[in-house]
């Protein structure tokens, strides 16, 4: 995943070993992070635009919505 291609993103969901909340990447991830991301479609989801995040962080605790949907998923993917 390109994450530098289109500007700044952070992470708004939920921390994981070695990818915290609210890490904001403006180059390409760490390897361990790209490995994650391409194991996870709904990982990918949690990275957003800066001048997103407000918006994001509310979705992700708002039940149901796809953001809280996709942090719930991650959490199972990556918590076993």
């Amino acid at each position: 995943m390109a994450i530098s291609n289109n500007g700044p993103r952070m992470y708004v969901g939920p921390s994981l070993p070695g990818l915290g909340r609210h890490t904001v990447f403006t180059e390409e991830p760490l390897p361990h992070v790209q490995a994650m991301l391409e194991r996870s479609a709904a990982l990918r989801e949690l990275f957003v635009p800066l001048s997103s995040v407000t918006n994001a962080r509310k979705a992700v605790a708002e039940k149901g919505s796809r953001l809280n949907v996709c942090a719930a998923r991650v959490l199972a993917e990556f918590k076993k």
